[in-house]
């Protein structure tokens, strides 16, 4: 009987021990497939920093330009519309061209969902290879108090990109594999982040190829201005653009 009793006991322990560990090695082939490799993310990661800061003072001007209830300072004057850049709702594409029809500049304007509003939609969802809902990125957010894409920025970067084992807890793993895919989702390659304060807030990605991207955060939208072309585009010009700034009310 009391063999029977060892032998039993000896069958329990490995039927816990190999459930504990199948249960674990399926989460981590959950969170560690389809997903993103470690040292892609990690580029991304390293250059997810605010490095200086820009302020905006409204001050109107006489003449707009218009998308939706976003107004600007017109400077396109002088731009085209090309047909085949104007093609997506929320966005509006100009171009500047020498007289050789060579791209001197471009100007993007346009309205979109912030990345915190987006992450939280089922539609994104689907873009997430397996296993995180709407519902859990309601509870990211809320757990860690992010309210706007500024905050998800700055949480972002005090994360060290982490490497799942058998022994990292299944809520981790998670959490690891949802910071994964936000970076991946929702930052281009960039070389810094410059923050926006004063009358608006918002930030903009520094990009390679002389782009910078501003965001302006308002009423849950993100109300953005692409640069393409930083001669002549240049930081005093981009100033003078932010100053002119209106929202109206949606």
């Amino acid at each position: 009987m009391r063999m029977k009793t060892i032998i039993g006991g000896m069958i329990a322990v490995v039927l816990f021990v190999g459930g504990y560990f199948g249960y674990k090695g399926y989460n981590w082939f959950i969170y560690n497939s389809g997903g993103y490799e470690i040292d892609s993310v990690e580029e991304l990661y390293q250059n997810l920093v605010f490095k200086d800061t820009i302020h905006i003072k409204t001050q109107p001007t006489t003449e707009y330009l218009k998308f939706q209830n976003f107004n600007v300072k017109n400077v396109v004057q002088k731009f085209e519309r090309p047909d085949d850049l104007n093609d997506m709702e929320n966005f509006s594409k100009y171009v500047l061209y020498d007289d050789d029809r060579k791209m001197i500049a471009s100007f993007w304007i346009g309205v979109s969902e912030s990345n915190v509003e987006r992450f939280q939609t089922d539609e994104v969802m689907e873009d997430f290879p397996v296993g995180i809902t709407n519902k859990d990125m309601i509870a990211f957010f809320k757990k860690h108090k992010i309210t706007n894409d500024i905050e998800l920025f700055e949480y972002l970067s005090q994360q060290k990109i982490k490497k799942d084992h058998l022994f990292t807890s299944v809520k981790q793993m998670k959490e690891n594999y949802i910071i994964r895919n936000i970076l991946s989702s929702a930052i281009p390659s960039i070389d810094s982040l410059t923050k926006i304060e004063g009358d608006k807030i918002g930030y903009i990605l520094n990009m390679q190829d002389k782009v910078k991207q501003v965001s302006i955060l308002e009423q849950d939208k993100c109300y953005i201005l692409t640069f393409f072309g930083l001669d002549y585009f240049d930081d005093a010009t981009i100033q003078d653009i932010l100053n002119s700034i209106v929202i109206e009310e949606a």
